[in-house]
């Protein structure tokens, strides 16, 4: 059991720590007040915890004078002010991390700071600051801990340095995220299917490979035509190969035929001309339904820049007119 002086000692400590002192806002604002940062006693008395302990203001200077060298605050000659030891730079958040542990395996219905203080001193080892994680005093004192095999009431408990603990649960949710987008993803992909199973045309579609570069649309209509109403031509002039879509059933498949048996020239070459099914015929619709999403899209983010440019116009002028 701790003494009274020792526990002063140490809430005094933990309030001029590097976990708490920078991050204080009154007393960073009482020590500004100051030239060289002391904070009366009597204020630091006022803090719950520390007055909890004891309001006996002797009792409090003699255990801090009692302090030892190690303590990160620093006890004037009148012992009526404190400040933090000008000669112990504060610690860094990166450097804080190296000497927290993430601890995990306490019962939640009856963890408290207490138990878990017990239960590191028990083992050897004085947190400087727990908040169910844990900041040493050393970064050596914090790997020691980790690699020591310990339980509390033979419940096992899963230790990690902070460090790891933050990358394993960024590598946790990084996968989360994957897993969901591409989950997301897959149902994009199958309500996609669903609605080309739903309008696809079965055995509309020919393909053509060959053509020479020269080759326009035109010329491909006055060859295409001739077997049925072309609903699209997907085709650029410079390509070699391109799609041929039939607006009715039996176009393409007589077309494809014709082509092969008459070897019919376009600009003076046969192209090879072939029925597309199955897998490839799929791909053709469902790529066509990606393509006027796009467009779809886009048009409707052109509308909502026209709406928000005619809005702002129309509050300059009003602003103008006004």
């Amino acid at each position: 059991m701790a003494s009274l002086q020792d526990k002063i000692i140490k809430q005094v400590e933990y309030y001029f720590s590097d976990r708490n002192y920078p991050r204080d806002k009154f007393m960073q604002e009482t020590a500004k007040k100051d030239d060289e940062q002391w904070i009366p006693l009597p204020t630091i008395m006022t803090f719950n915890k520390l007055k909890a302990l004891t309001t006996d203001e002797s009792e409090i200077v003699k255990a801090l004078r009692a302090a030892p060298e190690t303590v990160q605050f620093e006890l004037n000659e009148n012992g009526d002010a404190l400040r933090r030891d000008p000669t112990k730079p504060i610690a860094s958040q990166e450097e804080l991390d190296k000497r927290t542990v993430y601890v995990k395996g306490f019962d939640a219905a009856t963890i408290s700071v207490e138990l878990v203080a017990n239960y590191f001193k028990e083992n050897g080892f004085d947190p400087e600051h727990i908040q169910i994680r844990k900041h040493f005093k050393t970064k050596e004192n914090k790997r020691e801990f980790v690699a020591t095999a310990v339980d509390l009431n033979d419940v096992d408990l899963e230790l990690h340095l902070k460090q790891e603990y933050l990358e394993m649960k960024a590598a946790i949710r990084r996968e989360a995220r994957e897993k969901k987008k591409k989950e997301a993803e897959q149902a994009k992909q199958e309500k996609l299917k669903e609605t080309i199973d739903a309008l696809m045309q079965k055995d509309r579609v020919l393909r053509f490979v060959g053509v020479p570069p020269e080759t326009s649309r035109e010329d491909l209509k006055d060859v295409f035509e001739e077997f049925g109403e072309i609903a699209w031509i997907d085709f650029s002039r410079g390509e070699t190969e391109g799609f041929i879509r039939y607006g009715g059933d039996g176009a393409a498949p007589a077309a494809v035929k014709a082509v092969s048996e008459r070897n019919i020239e376009i600009n003076g070459k046969v192209p090879d001309v072939t029925l597309l099914q199955g897998e490839a015929e799929k791909d053709y619709w469902m790529q066509m339904e990606k393509t006027k999403n796009a467009v779809r899209k886009e048009k409707r983010q052109n509308i909502h820049k026209r709406r928000k440019g005619g809005r702002q116009y129309s509050s300059k002028r009003s602003k103008s007119n006004a």
